[in-house]
């Protein structure tokens, strides 16, 4: 009998059947986070389906309508999860299907001040900033990460004027009287920008430059 197997991870879906891979678009799974994943097969009641993987750990949901799903935790070291699928019948559990996925670390953030990271900003709208945060990009994954110090460059007519450094995420007394006194077209330059994540690793999001106008 061939088996038609769905793969669902960060709502990205895997199409297979038995020896087949038709569609591939995602099979990777991050450290530090639960990674939100779910399985069915056509042909069996996923309360029949069993669930073996060689590395991590699974918490699966225990609402009848979530039947299939499951919340996957990666390891600390290690690059693949194999996760294998049994069905229960009548002569015993049967191996239906196997999925490796690759375990890979958070990609680094993006910083952002007021959601700008290039270009002009209003001097109105950033002194009302309260700080800085970081998120990624591109990619759907839910993770949260914490700015925890970052260094700047004020200038004026392409003169440094203003050198500092922040802790933490939000503004301290220092870059909030410098940005009041900021003019038009002053850049500020954000480097050295550090931030942790949900499995506790220190990345470092990429320079960014604003422009302030009025």
């Amino acid at each position: 009998m061939r088996i038609l197997a769905i793969l669902f991870i960060f709502l990205q879906i895997s199409f297979y059947s038995e020896g087949q891979v038709a569609v591939n678009t995602m099979n990777i799974v991050y450290r530090g986070i639960p990674n939100s994943m779910s399985f069915g097969f056509f042909g069996y009641d996923c309360k029949n389906v069993q669930m073996q993987v060689d590395t991590g750990s699974v918490t699966f949901f225990e609402e009848p309508d979530q039947c299939g799903s499951f919340l996957y935790s990666a390891p600390d070291s290690g690059n693949i999860a194999n996760f294998t699928f049994f069905a229960k019948t009548k002569k015993g559990a049967r191996q239906i299907y196997k999925a490796k996925f690759r375990i890979k670390d958070l990609p680094a953030p993006t910083a952002y001040i007021g959601g700008i990271n290039v270009g002009e900003i209003n001097i109105s709208n950033l002194r009302v900033q309260q700080g800085m945060i970081s998120r990624i990009e591109g990619m759907d994954i839910c993770a949260d990460f914490r700015i925890d110090s970052f260094s700047y460059v004020i200038m004026r007519n392409e003169k440094a004027i203003i050198v500092g450094k922040n802790i933490g995420a939000y503004f301290d007394n220092n870059f909030k009287s410098y940005v009041s006194a900021l003019e038009h077209k002053d850049k500020i330059l954000f480097y050295n920008i550090f931030c942790q994540g949900p499995d506790r690793k220190i990345r470092k999001p990429e320079t960014f430059e604003l422009t302030a106008v009025k």
